[in-house]
């Protein structure tokens, strides 16, 4: 079904504050939030938040683009069609994994593609995908499922490099690229997020849920590990909070004690 869009909507509240960038005239953000319990990781339901500027008339005064994810295999999860009347768009959404085919790594890929209008074609199919994916990039993010599903359903799938499209814009969406050398930890207890690596710069009533995340390196002290979100989210936590990830493909790799800043 074709989601239409009449007026500039308000945006969902981040979970943690991010910059969004602007590809081409589009963002999108993945807000943090979602089913925490799925029965399953194809179950998780992953809020998001995106705006772009409608300018193109693909007929009746309405622009058409389309919102995909994609596990890190590249494998199409969901797609989304939307269109909405000339000039700044902004709303939110949820995003089912595995509506058309089933979650096999992760993190998983959410990108917004300009596209013309879909008429009868079922969004959520390989052919749904195909024509979305034949658009216009606008701009792509990424987020491990298993930072919103805290209770573990997501754990068991193996963590690898986030897939990427090409295309216009595509280089230059993400923001914050995953530094090499990073590695996978566990935050069995979930963590304070701070802004900055020192006593004192806690970010007032954010906290990490318990679960894997990407873990960049350390402080000059060792005290504070820097952790990577998303393509817009980096911050920090106590390294004291963080241990070895012993699932599949990590099993047990130590943590970076890189310094970075």
């Amino acid at each position: 079904m074709v989601k239409r869009i009449s007026v500039a909507l308000l945006a969902a509240t981040l979970l943690i504050a991010s910059i969004a960038y602007a590809a081409s005239a589009g963002s999108i953000t993945f807000a943090g939030t979602g089913n925490n319990t799925p029965v399953n990781c194809d179950a998780v339901d992953m809020d998001y938040n995106f705006s772009l500027t409608a300018d193109v008339d693909d007929g009746g005064g309405d622009d058409y683009f389309a919102i995909v994810m994609v596990d890190s295999n590249g494998t199409p999860l969901d797609v989304d069609f939307w269109y909405g009347s000339l000039g700044p768009v902004s709303s939110s959404d949820y995003t089912d994994l595995g509506l058309i085919y089933s979650t096999g790594a992760r993190p998983v890929t959410l990108a917004m593609f300009d596209i013309g209008d879909p008429g009868a074609i079922n969004e959520n199919s390989q052919a749904g995908f195909d024509f979305a994916t034949a658009g216009t990039l606008l701009a792509q993010t990424y987020l491990d499922p298993s930072t919103v599903a805290t209770n573990g359903a997501c754990d068991a799938l193996p963590v690898q490099a986030p897939y990427l499209f090409g295309g216009a814009g595509g280089a230059d969406v993400c923001r914050i690229q995953l530094p090499s050398g990073s590695v996978v930890g566990e935050a069995p207890l979930g963590a304070q997020v701070y802004w900055l690596p020192e006593v004192g710069k806690e970010a007032p009533g954010i906290i990490l849920n318990p679960g894997t995340y990407w873990v960049v390196g350390v402080d000059e002290t060792g005290e504070f590990s820097k952790i990577w979100l998303t393509c817009e989210s980096t911050f920090w936590v106590r390294s004291e909070a963080l241990q070895p990830s012993y699932l599949p493909p990590q099993n047990g790799a130590p943590l970076p004690t890189r310094i970075v800043g």
